[in-house]
């Protein structure tokens, strides 16, 4: 019975101390993240894009973070539909629109054959 007992004790010591490095790790890593964000060029500096207008977007409200270093907008689109949009791809104009402002070769419509749609004397050229 006492070895059973003295295996039991270990086993919550070791349980503990484990417990107790698992926290440190995680405080650590914490505090990575941190100095990651801190050294991160502009990531302190937040541009105010509220209600400035971006192609088609509006920018309506900030949503925070939307990945690790990305500050992010909800836009609404002249259409009606609403976007979430990192802050660095609104002012670089990447995004301009929810979406519906692709190429009709993006939607799919290239597959009709453009004789189809052109007259006899267009084609003749």
């Amino acid at each position: 019975m006492t070895n059973s007992k003295n295996r039991s004790e270990l086993f919550g010591e070791v349980r503990i101390w484990y417990d107790r490095e698992l926290l440190k790790l995680k405080e650590l890593k914490i505090e990575k993240e941190n100095q990651i964000r801190r050294d991160v060029p502009n990531s302190t500096v937040k541009a105010d894009l509220l209600g400035r207008k971006f192609g088609r977007l509006t920018v309506v409200k900030d949503v925070g973070l939307i990945d690790k270093y990305s500050n992010g907008w909800l836009c609404e689109c002249e259409c009606g539909n609403k976007k979430r949009v990192r802050s660095r791809d609104l002012l670089k104009g990447a995004t301009k629109s929810c979406g519906c402002l692709k190429s009709p070769w993006k939607k799919g419509i290239h597959s009709v054959n453009t004789k189809d749609i052109m007259s006899d004397d267009e084609v003749n050229l």
